[in-house]
């Protein structure tokens, strides 16, 4: 008995919307860019950075943390207000959270 197997052509599907990864590797971006910075501000007398160049360094670090931040309040309110996709609801460790809440608060109450 011969099997005879079609071979469909693969579909991509996104999981995430676009604003998401953007977000996301926003965050990656931001995340190296402190560390990077912090580490050479921590190594700035090894490496001969003069003050005016840590000062420098402490400012980016700063707006590299400002956008961080903002980026970080904008996914938190696009998770609350967007599509079922990318709500923090349709995610499935949320939603385990939140059954065993529910499971946790029945058995306190009864």
């Amino acid at each position: 008995m011969e099997e005879h197997i079609v071979k469909k052509p693969l579909k991509e599907y996104f999981v995430w919307d676009r604003p998401v990864r953007i977000f996301h590797w926003l965050n990656v971006l931001c995340v190296l860019g402190l560390i990077a910075i912090g580490v050479t501000i921590l190594n700035a007398k090894e490496l001969g950075i003069s003050t005016d160049g840590k000062i420098l360094l402490k400012t980016w670090h700063v707006y590299f943390g400002y956008v961080f931040v903002i980026n970080l309040i904008i996914r938190i309110i696009w998770g609350f207000i967007k599509a079922k996709i990318v709500m923090f609801s349709g995610d499935l460790y949320c939603q385990k959270v939140r059954r065993t809440g529910i499971y946790l608060l029945t058995i306190l109450l009864v």
